[in-house]
């Protein structure tokens, strides 16, 4: 319900106001409202544009506004009308929060959520088994990042820093470097020092198939010939071909 402005009239005793029932009736509903008796409804019609339809001030250390909800309901709504923002905060001094969302402990919930008509469109989550820092889309989720601090991007499998899946018929990873000349770097990968080590690994799809492999002694293999990585500079494959044609080495 939204605030009830009392009618007082134009002049004194001109009898245009509000009756004293009249009157009285709003004043309880608005009390009503503050004291969580009936909800509280902030913004138009009862206030005109450009003006602030709530403030509220915090002193040090303590909350500025704390809200708590019940099953089934939205503990706030806020309604606004374009051009202007539903809500906007502003950190007063250094070192503030502008939000500051806590999820339940121990509870699988979300500690915010973005939806349209019953709609999940998509929500910072914390479930309480693997505590995730996931963003969904609906039933997907595109986005996740483990307690561990590793990244999945789709809906991979395994414990990697980063997990890409592709969909079909797209690239799943395109970069792009910069397009001045000489100043275009597109990936640079550093790991390992040894046979032991591997700085780039392709396989197959179902991960069954070495496909092609430079280790980092800075050995490559294609597929998986005899001996494997024979060090650095070298490439060990099982044939070779120029333009179609079989090149032998002696």
């Amino acid at each position: 319900m939204a605030f009830q402005l009392i009618n007082t009239g134009t002049f004194p005793n001109d009898a245009t106001g509000d009756p004293a029932q009249t009157a009285f009736i709003k004043i309880n509903s608005n009390f009503g409202q503050l004291f969580g008796i009936s909800p509280l409804t902030i913004g138009p019609p009862a206030f005109p544009p450009g003006g602030v339809a709530l403030t509220v001030n915090a002193v040090q250390s303590s909350a500025a506004l704390v809200v708590n909800g019940v099953v089934g309901s939205n503990a706030v709504t806020i309604n606004n009308l374009a051009p202007t923002a539903a809500i906007a905060i502003q950190n007063a001094a250094s070192g503030g929060f502008g939000v500051l969302v806590s999820a339940s402990a121990g509870n699988v919930c979300n500690a915010l959520q973005f939806g349209q008509a019953g709609q999940s469109l998509w929500a910072l989550s914390e479930p309480a088994a693997t505590s995730n820092f996931t963003i969904t889309t609906g039933a997907v989720t595109p986005l996740t990042i483990t307690n561990a601090g590793n990244v999945t991007i789709g809906a991979p499998s395994g414990g990697s820093p980063l997990s890409v899946t592709g969909v079909a018929n797209s690239q799943t990873i395109v970069v792009t470097g910069s397009g001045t000349s000489g100043q275009s770097f597109g990936v640079n990968i550093r790991a390992g020092t040894t046979a032991a080590d591997t700085a780039l690994a392709i396989t197959n799809v179902g991960v069954t198939q070495n496909l092609f492999q430079i280790f980092g002694d800075g050995g490559a293999v294609i597929g998986t010939p005899t001996g494997g990585d024979k060090g650095l500079g070298t490439l060990n494959c099982t044939g070779l071909f120029v333009n179609g044609v079989a090149v032998t080495v002696p």
